[in-house]
């Protein structure tokens, strides 16, 4: 015969008529046993009253349904396939006397991302952020080195802001014994929406070096909401073929440039 130990007290071995109650789990117990357990049969699980002070010999009062889950516990271990205890007991009632019903899982409520965007994109750095630029345009056997500043702060251009640039232009990588001659300066400017012609000089302007060519342009209001103006200049030169030759050939010389334009929200 067999008997438990809980927390180094011992329960006495069962020997009287199981309760109607826990038949089915006995039942259920000695069907799946590997051999016959006929202490089942017999095993009682009468329990004594509660000591007040607990000691070695004298026995525990536990609820009935509890004392029958720990001989359900102990045989757990013998049983053939046995995962768990609620795997031994899942086809009958909960032993515990209380209902065991799940709690419902708080689902995490979603995130919400604010995003920080402002309402206009911040304003790329330009060319003449620090006030003038030096571009080179290769032609053949010559460059054409055109020079770009300006006394406003071009940090703060808008659309609509007044905006003034001196343009200078000379000739490298040559001599002056081939005469060099502009016939046409232009400057168009396109905000992205529409193409201005801002200025057209045409005529006879020598650039044989140390000769320059120098403009002021005053850039007129730009398309609102436009983000960037683009300058385009063009210079048609007459290029002499031979030194007092008197005949020339063409070259037209092509460059931009770009100014990035602060939009309303938007910084710098």
């Amino acid at each position: 015969m067999r008997s438990l130990a809980v927390s180094g007290t011992r329960i006495p071995p069962f020997h009287h008529k199981i309760r109607q109650k826990d038949r089915a789990l006995i039942h259920f117990l000695d069907n799946h046993l590997p051999t016959p357990q006929p202490w089942l049969r017999d095993a009682d699980l009468k329990l004594r009253p509660l000591s007040p002070t607990p000691s070695k010999g004298v026995p525990v009062r536990l609820p009935r349904s509890a004392a029958v889950g720990l001989v359900a516990a102990a045989l757990c271990g013998s049983l053939t396939g046995c995962a768990s205890f609620q795997e031994l007991t899942s086809s009958s009632k909960p032993l515990l006397g209380k209902s065991s019903t799940t709690e419902p899982t708080a689902e995490p409520s979603p995130s919400v991302s604010v995003s920080a965007s402002s309402s206009a994109a911040a304003r790329v750095s330009g060319p003449l952020d620090t006030g003038s630029v030096v571009h080179k345009v290769k032609q053949g056997t010559f460059t054409v080195t055109l020079t770009y500043w300006t006394s406003d702060n071009a940090k703060l251009y808008t659309a609509a802001s007044d905006k003034t640039l001196n343009i200078a232009a000379h000739i490298e990588d040559t001599d002056s014994t081939h005469r060099i001659t502009a016939t046409t300066v232009q400057v168009l400017q396109d905000d992205g929406t529409k193409r201005t012609d801002v200025r057209t000089d045409n005529g006879k302007f020598d650039v044989t070096p140390p000769y320059p060519y120098n403009t002021v342009v005053t850039l007129p209001a730009a398309t609102a909401g436009a983000s960037a103006l683009t300058l385009t200049v063009r210079m048609d030169l007459l290029v002499e073929t031979a030194p007092k030759a008197g005949t020339y050939y063409r070259s037209t010389a092509l460059d931009t440039l770009t100014l990035p334009l602060v939009k309303d929200g938007a910084t710098e």
